[in-house]
């Protein structure tokens, strides 16, 4: 009865929309539901994954918030406690999560990990990889030829913005601030720079 409460309630939202004239187009063919939700949908009509206490639930069905003595086990309220026996994925804060993200990272019912800023969670083995090098995960750094970022900018592995690293050849140094390769007599050191201080850009 209350699945059918809560479609007749967003249904009922959308028409009113569309008789004020601010166009329906797809927005009713895309009301969260079995054909096109794998968890659960919240109040507002938003797919949610429906793997915690406080929004449970599947195929498409209204999120449901468990007890506080609950836990969600395989998008369901149980009394079970998370672990190897009922969670194929991760556990997190009694929960069991699909253990595909990079959030929430793991299997057989092993604590999830949170995977780094430069990994991602790879889906088929629910471990935390490596991710790409590129200029979304390296902005401050440079790709090298493994396909590691490396931010130290330094005259074997110098540049900025993702790019591939590039390396410093004789006379040459790293400027840090750019990332790029400068006479090293520009770069400060303690030979241009014996009464004051470098900073981390290479600026006296």
């Amino acid at each position: 009865m209350r699945e059918l409460i809560y479609r007749a309630m967003v249904w009922g939202a959308l028409t009113s929309v569309c008789l004020l004239g601010a166009g329906c187009g797809s927005e009713a063919e895309d009301i969260c539901g079995p054909g096109n939700c794998g968890g659960c949908c919240d109040q507002f009509g938003k797919c949610l994954e429906g793997e915690s206490k406080n929004s449970c639930g599947k195929d498409g069905e209204s999120c449901e918030s468990c007890d506080s003595d609950e836990s969600c086990i395989k998008q369901e309220c149980s009394d079970e406690a998370c672990g190897p026996d009922n969670c194929d994925g991760c556990c997190k804060g009694g929960d069991c999560k699909s253990g595909k993200t990079s959030t929430y990272c793991g299997e057989d019912g092993e604590t999830c990990d949170k995977c780094k800023s430069t990994e991602t969670c790879d889906k088929d083995k629910r471990k935390c990889v490596a991710s790409e090098c590129n200029k979304e995960n390296c902005a401050d750094g440079c790709c090298d030829s493994r396909g590691i970022c490396q931010k130290d900018q330094r005259n074997g592995a110098c540049g900025l913005g993702g790019r591939s690293c590039i390396s410093c050849g004789d006379g040459m140094a790293c400027q840090k601030s750019t990332g790029s390769c400068q006479p090293a007599g520009d770069i400060c050191n303690v030979s241009n720079c014996s009464s004051g201080c470098c900073d981390r850009r290479g600026i006296g």
